[in-house]
């Protein structure tokens, strides 16, 4: 291996080794940078999970409890229909009545119905006051192993005398889980959030371990403790003891690592005192996907590393080429001292640094985009969050107030039951009591015409109304033995009250078959549902340092709910939010309340919500790491430039050693000459511009390296990105190309036009490299085919590219283009010499009139066609002089091409001296020998005969055939072989 190459190798060990440890400083750069970013960022995301959770045990808590209110009352009025009934019919034995018994107590003893098995029999220690509630463990009662919890409640109703009724507390559990489902609720979050959430006890088991409450389906069955789940005494112990308290700081003091599905999962945890989270203490154990912390710092190390490859590459190839420029060739002074020592580590230092400027400008670039990618998916998740908070409130205000309207049925038909049974109950005091009892505005009773009969308001002589637009008009049907009419909540036309009417049918004790109505008033505040937590709270819990959330009324532009309370009220576009941004789906960036943001809206009935994150916060300490990469790149790069001027310093010192050249230099430089003819001809040119890279200029060699790498590289990213599933918005690649952001100035627009240019420019040079190798098996007329299809897809792609990066800053050409309809058309006449060009050029082509490489004399100018593009065609005369003609102007084409052109030389000679026929036949005879003297000629030179004659001269013509591209080379050879073939022959002429 020669020196060149044992130098280009060792370089190439170097820079591996110099990348291996820039990767490792890049890495732990990245961590120490942006893991606290990072931590933050999750802290945020479980801050969120941990407030929903809290809501959703809240909610759940609250439908509960009111499905127990639902039972009580159902058991007061049940008592109170027992009261009347022992006032007046009843023989003082304990009897099955309605749902429950009627017990009674003599000296201390419960007497139970026959009904009741002796198992669940208990003593009067249970019967403590008036009313009450206690649970009998029917598992542990009847022995039957399982956990089944009976609710049984009573209400005393005269001396020693109690109403009891029971239920199974798993059947009121499943009834108000219809209603709402914690655990359905509990997944949604855990998939919008992409974490997965469990609940482990507080209180060790006898191995120490803390067993699970809760975990998700899918997570194995291993998974049976916190310890399981990869969480630590010492994490337990440093575990944030409230949402409010977890930080990034906290995050590194319970953090945590187990396997499951083949993929790691950091796990975190929170302890959940009292009523944060449950009814008692639990740990919340969070396992969060380690791909969600090591993505980002994978992503910007892998392209960052990268980018110094290519300028170690780059300087590799540069040096190497400068190593064999100098030691197989010997340098004059100029050269010396243009390839000296001082200039080179100059040029060197030059690339390093505009490397590193390009590796800062990649670093913050990347790192930008992904922070705002993590802020994209994370806005998603929380307005997801969010909109689904808004329209679980929906459903559950719509559930409650149809589920309320049907107990508050079910508590008129009950007292319809009662007063049917117990006449003598049905009084203006009772009434009362009831209306109470059920909390009512009031109660009517109306006779089956309808009038009222009864009533325990303030209103008397009211009458169900008669006709169809009277508000009590639908209530008559009652008097036809309608079950039940349930109106919405209005204000009674007659009353003013604002309530809803409930009305059942009342049968009439008197005369059977006939109805008459029972009406309940129930007040709207007893039929919504208590608003547990505010849309407010619920914003809060979303943000955490450097974020904001707030809905915004489109019309009124006011703000409705913010985290910030201090905003609610205000008017959004006074607080500097765009009008622009009052629409949905809107994602940009803005400034709000004078801080820069990026933010996204989404529409909710009518509403819009944001969630924004401020600009200081994404970009935070994005600048210190790209400054840091790019430093620690220029650092290992100048090591890298030591090493390979240590051998270029040797190698420099061959120049100024005279008449001494290495072997191989020989060899390269006639390798060199043969490419410099075969330049000629353009079938071979495309195989020499490969096996003759490195006889190039150092520079060159290095500028089509980049390419190389470029190209290598794009193409790479697009083959993942189509064919490896990038190419969804779940991508950074795939959202900025087909992201939901909004077009305009930003940095996805500048982004997406960075990738756009990448793509046109790859695609347009694989287009050529294949248009070249086509044409070049076709000869010249191939060649000039190639030149003509490359300005072609030039200017295609150039077309394509302004377009699309137009469109991607917001600009409608469509509508540009309308609106300036009277101005294109002007702008068209002067655009008519440029069509008028094209297709003229295109004209030039396939007419064949004349091609590249052709002579050519156009307008009086002639000379080599050097190009024919779409616009103009480029000639090359005489002393090199190029002359550029607009395709329009080329008129009166003469092609000296397009056949051998025809050399004619005049020879005078005294026919005093030499007799004609003589000088004639020696001309006959030696001219074809000059065939071999210039090889240029085609065919032999032919003597043509006499010319002209006179003053005692004759003028002979001798002429030749050729290239036109040969006729000076033709000329002046053949004026000298002439004059040595006359001078041979011993003519002489003048």
């Amino acid at each position: 291996m020669n020196r060149p190459k044992l130098k280009l190798f060792g370089g190439i060990v170097l820079l591996i080794v110099l990348g291996i440890l820039c990767g490792g400083f890049l890495l732990f750069t990245n961590g120490v940078v942006n893991g606290v970013y990072n931590l933050e960022v999750q802290a945020a995301r479980m801050k969120a999970i941990s407030s929903s959770v809290a809501g959703i045990q809240e909610l759940n808590t609250y439908v509960e409890n009111r499905e127990l209110e639902k039972f009580v009352k159902k058991l007061s009025l049940a008592a109170l229909a027992a009261k009347g009934l022992i006032k007046n019919n009843w023989d003082g034995k304990s009897v099955d009545y309605n749902d429950g018994s009627i017990l009674n107590v003599e000296d201390g003893k419960i007497e139970f119905p026959e009904s009741i098995p002796p198992e669940f029999e208990f003593d009067q220690s249970k019967l403590v006051g008036n009313e009450g509630l206690f649970s009998v463990d029917l598992g542990k009662l009847l022995d039957t192993g399982e956990e089944d919890t009976y609710l049984v409640g009573y209400n005393k109703i005269g001396d020693s005398i109690y109403y009891m009724e029971g239920e199974l507390l798993s059947e009121l559990e499943e009834r108000a889980k219809i209603n709402f489902d914690a655990e359905s609720r509990l997944k949604a979050i855990e998939e919008a959030f992409g974490f997965k959430v469990l609940f482990a006890s507080e209180e060790a088991d006898a191995d120490g371990n803390h067993p699970l409450l809760y975990k998700a389906d899918d997570l194995p069955e291993t998974f049976t403790t916190a310890e399981a789940c990869g969480i630590t005494k010492e994490m337990l112990e440093n575990a944030p003891t409230s949402s409010r308290s977890l930080s990034a700081e906290k995050l590194m003091e319970s953090v945590g690592r187990v396997e499951y599905k083949n993929q790691s999962w950091i796990t975190f945890v929170q302890a959940a005192k009292g009523s944060d989270i449950l009814n008692e203490n639990v740990y919340l154990v969070y396992l969060i996907p380690e791909e969600e912390f090591i993505s980002m710092t994978m992503q910007q190390t892998v392209v960052i590393l990268a980018a110094f490859l290519v300028v170690g590459i780059i300087l590799l190839v540069w040096f190497y080429s400068l190593i064999r420029l100098v030691r197989h060739y010997r340098l004059n002074e100029e050269q010396a001292e243009h390839l000296g020592t001082r200039r080179t580590v100059r040029k060197a230092f030059s690339m390093i640094v505009i490397g590193c400027l390009v590796i800062f400008f990649v670093s913050a670039l990347l790192l930008s985009l992904l922070r705002l990618f993590g802020i994209c998916n994370s806005v998603k998740k929380s307005l997801s969050v969010l909109e689904q908070r808004v329209e679980d409130s929906k459903l559950e205000e719509k559930t409650t107030l149809k589920e309320r309207k049907a107990s508050y049925v079910t508590y008129a038909e009950n007292l319809a039951a009662i007063l049917k049974e117990r006449p003598e109950l049905a009084t203006k005091e009772n009434l009362q009591t009831f209306s109470d009892l059920i909390e009512a505005d009031y109660i009517m009773i109306y006779d089956p015409d309808g009038k009222e009969v009864l009533s325990n308001s303030q209103y008397v002589n009211m009458e169900l109304g008669k006709t169809p637009e009277s508000s009590t008009y639908e209530f008559r049907r009652l008097l036809k033995g309608i079950p039940s009419v349930v109106h919405d909540v209005q204000t009674d036309e007659e009353t003013g009250l604002k309530n809803a009417l409930i009305g059942v049918c009342l049968e009439s004790p008197e005369d059977a078959g006939k109805y008459g109505a029972l009406l309940v008033a129930v007040p709207e505040d007893k039929l919504r549902p208590e608003k547990l937590e505010t849309l407010d709270d619920v914003m809060k819990s979303l943000v955490t340092a450097g974020t904001l959330s707030f809905s915004v009324d489109p019309e009124s532009q006011v703000i409705k709910n913010s985290s910030n309370s201090e905003m609610i009220g205000k008017n959004a576009v006074s607080l500097e939010l765009p009008q622009t941004a009052l629409i949905d789906s809107y994602r940009d960036f803005f400034t709000f309340n004078n801080t820069a943001c990026y933010g996204e809206s989404t529409d909710i009935d009518g509403t819009l919500y944001y969630y924004a994150a401020e600009q200081p916060h994404i970009y935070k300490n994005i600048l210190v790491y790209a400054g840091l990469a790019s430093l620690a790149c220029f650092v290992f790069l100048t090591v890298l430039i030591g090493y390979l001027m240590f051998g270029y310093k040797k190698a420099f010192a061959y120049w100024s050693k005279e008449g001494e050249e290495l072997e191989e230099a020989a060899e390269e430089r006639k390798r060199f000459e043969e490419d410099q003819a075969a330049q000629e001809d353009p079938r071979k040119r495309w195989k020499l511009s490969l096996s003759r890279f490195g006889l190039r200029t150092p520079m060159h060699n290095a500028s089509v390296t980049l390419e190389i790498l470029m190209v290598g590289a794009i193409v790479g990213v697009m083959v993942w990105y189509y064919f490896k599933g990038a190419n969804t918005t779940g991508s950074l690649l795939g959202f900025v190309i087909h992201g939901q952001w909004t077009k305009g100035f930003n940095l996805f627009s500048f982004t997406s036009i960075l990738i756009l240019f990448a793509q046109v420019l790859i695609t347009v040079t694989i287009l050529k490299v294949l248009v070249r190798i086509v044409s070049s098996t076709m000869g010249p007329k191939g060649d000039t085919f190639c030149r003509l299809a490359l300005n072609l897809i030039t200017y295609a792609g150039m077309i394509f590219f302004v377009y699309m990066a137009l469109y991607n800053v917001g600009i409608n050409l469509g509508a540009l283009i309308a609106s300036l309809s009277l101005p294109a058309f002007a702008l068209s006449l002067g655009a008519k010499d440029l069509i008028t060009d094209i297709v003229a050029g295109i004209s030039i082509v396939f007419d064949g009139e004349f091609r590249v490489g052709d002579i050519v004399d156009i307008g009086g100018f002639s000379g080599k066609v050097l190009e024919i593009g779409v616009r103009t065609t480029k000639l090359l005369g005489a002393n090199n002089n190029i002359k550029i003609i607009a395709n329009r102007d080329v008129k009166n084409v003469i092609n000296k091409s397009k056949n051998l052109s025809v050399f004619s030389l005049d020879v005078t000679v005294s026919m005093s001296d030499y007799k004609l026929k003589e000088v004639e036949d020696m001309l006959r005879t030696q001219l074809p020998k000059l065939r071999e003297q210039v090889p240029e000629i085609t065919g032999e030179p032919v003597y043509r005969g006499v010319k002209a004659i006179g003053g005692g001269n004759a003028t002979l013509t001798i002429s030749v055939e050729c290239e036109e591209m040969d006729i000076d080379k033709v000329t002046r050879a053949m004026n000298h072989a002439i004059q040595d073939l006359f001078d041979e022959q011993g003519v002489k002429f003048k």
